[in-house]
């Protein structure tokens, strides 16, 4: 595949994922969302299920701080795509660590806080666990 002159036709997965219209475009993102779901969908309630979570599904938790109330609120979720900001770093662990930095949320931006209204906050995001 990576040598070959000549592209490789995707007409016979396209149609096995039920995908309804194999002349569709669709980003890579969007591909493997479908994939994915697919998959999840044949697999599940079988160990099978296990061994996808496994291989595609890592953990991250979102950090909201508000240092001034002295406010936090976290939570994590399952993810399978990360959505990285490639100009400008250099590698892939340069775009993580972009990933994982603090954003201010400040002026127009600021954070709700219940009874506290708006409040400026800083929001980070951790990794958990991550595929192989």
């Amino acid at each position: 595949l990576l040598t070959a002159v000549k592209s490789v036709p995707t007409t016979a997965l396209t149609k096995a994922l039920g995908s309804p219209d194999i002349n569709e475009q669709q980003d890579v993102h969007e591909y493997l969302g479908m994939v994915l779901n697919r998959l999840e969908t044949e697999v599940e309630g079988t160990e099978a299920s296990k061994v996808l979570k496994k291989l595609f599904i890592g953990k991250i938790q979102k950090l909201i701080s508000c240092h001034a109330i002295g406010h936090q609120i976290s939570s994590t979720e399952e993810c399978s795509q990360l959505s990285l900001v490639v100009k400008g770093c250099h590698g892939l662990r340069d775009s993580l660590r972009q990933y994982c930095r603090a954003e201010q949320l400040t002026g127009d931006n600021r954070y709700r806080v219940e009874g506290h209204g708006l409040q400026d906050a800083a929001k980070e995001y951790k990794f958990v666990s991550l595929p192989p």
